[in-house]
């Protein structure tokens, strides 16, 4: 069933569990509330959590043994500075994780403060904001 549930918010993120050899830990799906969805999967190097709320669909990851989530978005852009992941859609973001899942992997490993991950992680939050309040007309 994770599969199937996964399939209905991205059909690249199937492929990478299956590859990745990671274990559904979690899964839940809920018909009555919009048809959400929640499933998290872990490995030996990181955790997946892919959620669907109210249509809007996201990806996490954490470090096995971390307890804080990070949202894709600012993963892939740290790891790769030409990527636009502000705009990005839920297929293009699990493809982007296919392509750098040795790095995404490595990134989950290290330490995020020293490396510089967490302060970048904060001015993308507040980019993806200020870029949230533009599109939604409530900006300067």
């Amino acid at each position: 069933m994770a599969c199937a549930l996964l399939n209905k918010v991205s059909p690249a993120l199937v492929d990478f569990v299956e590859e990745q050899g990671m274990r559904v830990i979690s899964e839940r799906f809920d018909e009555m509330n919009f048809g959400n969805i929640l499933v998290v999967a872990s490995s030996p190097r990181f955790h997946l959590r892919v959620s669907r709320d109210r249509g809007v669909a996201s990806i996490e990851i954490r470090p096995s043994g971390g307890t804080d989530w990070h949202f894709l978005e600012p993963v892939l852009a740290f790891l790769d500075a030409g990527m636009d992941t502000l705009e990005a859609e839920i297929d293009e973001l699990a493809k982007g994780l296919l392509e750098k899942q040795k790095e995404v992997a490595a990134l989950m490993g290290s330490d995020l403060v020293e490396i510089g991950f967490a302060k970048f992680e904060k001015e993308f939050e507040e980019l993806w904001e200020q870029t949230c309040m533009r599109r939604w007309g409530m900006g300067e």
